[in-house]
């Protein structure tokens, strides 16, 4: 017997609707725990999603120009606009971009005052949030901003793939991207946010193929 999904309520209180599972392939979460793992400072990043029925499915996460400190980060708002014009001049949708993710180094994985009011200014619709550790600890959420405010806890479901050895890319591109902030000089800012576009809507299934990567793994 396949066990009920948990369900949020929507709309009229007889509406029942399962909660949107978060899919994430292995090499995906390898690729953003290995960011985590080798950065002694917080380190944030963003991901594109594809959503496949009531299914988001995380294709990739990807780090920019940033201040960080044990406590606090940063996104370079130019980098991050340079990187949408880019994605846009390349025929690609801004409005994928609906994963955020940071890490919270050896301390706690949990959604701060600051990281809750970070995601109260996201400009999208909805939104994937998630918040790690080093010692392999975090915590996902999905927020919805339209046509109700809702946010749900989610547990990502790791999909299985063939991994890849990134570390040596990942140590590099922290040192090129992640610059430390001085100590007692920190500003605390608003997060930046990537501009608005037209994003993805949740599909009926038929409207897309899943491919079989060879089962998952979760945690």
């Amino acid at each position: 017997m396949r066990k009920r999904q948990p369900t949020y309520r929507v709309g009229r209180p007889e509406q029942d609707f399962p909660t949107p599972e978060v899919v994430i392939p292995v090499d995906v979460w390898q690729r953003m725990m290995g960011y985590i793992n080798a950065c002694n400072t917080e380190i944030n990043g963003f991901g594109h999603v594809r959503t496949i029925g009531n299914t988001i499915l995380v294709e990739d996460v990807f780090i920019l120009d940033q201040q960080a400190s044990a406590a606090h980060v940063t996104v370079d708002q130019a980098a991050l606009d340079a990187y949408v014009y880019q994605m846009i001049l390349a025929g690609g949708n801004p409005g994928s971009i609906r994963f955020q993710w940071h890490s919270h180094v050896d301390m706690e994985a949990y959604f701060s005052f600051v990281d809750t009011a970070n995601i109260e200014n996201w400009p999208g619709e909805w939104l994937v949030s998630f918040v790690g550790n080093r010692r392999g600890e975090y915590q996902c959420r999905l927020d919805l901003m339209h046509p109700l405010r809702l946010a749900v806890e989610v547990r990502p479901r790791i999909l299985s793939s063939l991994p890849r050895d990134v570390d040596a890319e990942i140590r590099s591109e922290i040192t090129a991207k992640v610059h430390t902030a001085p100590v007692g000089l920190f500003k605390r800012e608003k997060p930046s946010m990537p501009p608005q576009a037209t994003g993805p809507a949740f599909h009926d299934p038929e409207d897309f193929e899943m491919v079989d990567a060879g089962g998952d793994h979760g945690r």
